[in-house]
């Protein structure tokens, strides 16, 4: 393993990089990013590799779009900002992911501090995956941020003397695991998070039909993929996202069509539909009717009853 580095990157200043460990930042310099660097190859023999220990304190709106090749766990211990798109505050995390792009951006008024942790190696999915983490479920909540940051101080700041730092950090590392797994352990209701998700999901169907959506959509409001939003539809109601918004919509047109004296052009658009076509099409495969034979179907029986 080469020999572990130390950065400091001023906002306002060049960045500073040493085989000596470093001081607290200086009061003067308010927005800054300190790192301890290790590196070692990743191997059969070697699973879990630490590359990265760093603290933040960012610069109002800094703005990184990347896209990264390992894992790296953000704590937020003050402040706040957005982690593609979703609002994080302080006691709040959240996971990038390898190869997966990502936008991180500072509040421009209470711009967030968070340290973070990056690694990689054939175990590192299975231990996230141990307190809840995955590519399906990137944030998280933790209470633990007084003894997060002692332990990031003593690893960025600390003398380790001739202590082997690799094995230091995989030390750290599984300290903060555990108060992960505690706290996961007493999560009220995990096993019911899939139902809690179609529910949101259906929620905001009923809420927002009338409005071009799509699955993917849908799935990016609720922070998670498209494939697990697909996977807890149908384990909860016993149909697919996109087969709920049909039909949604294909009522809310048949109770239109009956009640009002719209046309089926404006019908159409006003459950999500710019397709005149294909909302006929869609209409007829669930009510076996085109909209214009449903509505005057029910007329005549309306007629025939009276």
């Amino acid at each position: 393993m080469s020999s572990p580095k130390y950065q400091r990157d001023l906002f306002d200043g060049p960045k500073q990089v040493s085989s000596e460990h470093m001081d607290r930042p200086d009061t003067d310099h308010p927005y800054f990013d300190d790192t301890l660097v290790t590196f070692r190859e990743h191997t059969a023999e070697n699973p879990l590799v630490f590359l990265l220990f760093g603290k933040e304190q960012s610069a109002p709106n800094r703005n990184p779009h990347r896209q990264v090749t390992d894992y790296i766990l953000h704590y937020v211990t003050s402040g706040k900002g957005t982690f593609n798109g979703r609002s994080v505050t302080a006691g709040q995390g959240f996971l990038a992911l390898p190869g997966v792009p990502h936008q991180m951006i500072a509040d421009s008024r209470d711009p967030w501090h968070f340290k973070w942790i990056c690694f990689r190696g054939s175990t590192a999915r299975w231990l996230l995956k141990s307190v809840g983490l995955d590519e399906d479920n990137r944030f998280f909540d933790f209470s633990f941020g007084d003894r997060l940051e002692a332990l990031f101080d003593d690893v960025i700041y600390g003398d380790h003397g001739d202590c082997d730092l690799s094995t230091y950090m995989q030390g750290i590392f599984y300290i903060i695991l555990s108060y992960h797994k505690k706290q996961f352990s007493e999560r009220p209701c995990r096993k019911d998070t899939r139902n809690d998700y179609a529910a949101q999901a259906i929620r905001y169907m009923d809420e927002h039909y009338r409005e071009p959506l799509s699955v993917d959509t849908i799935a990016a409001t609720l922070h998670i993929s498209r494939k697990y939003l697909c996977t807890v539809m149908e384990r909860s109601i016993g149909m697919s996202t996109k087969e709920y918004l049909l039909r949604r919509r294909v009522n809310a047109a048949a109770e239109l069509l009956l009640h009002t004296n719209l046309t089926v052009a404006e019908i159409a658009e006003r459950v999500g539909y710019v397709d005149y076509t294909q909302f006929s099409r869609l209409f007829r495969t669930k009510k076996g009717l085109s909209p214009l034979q449903f509505r005057k179907q029910k007329q005549t029986t309306a007629e025939g009853s009276q």
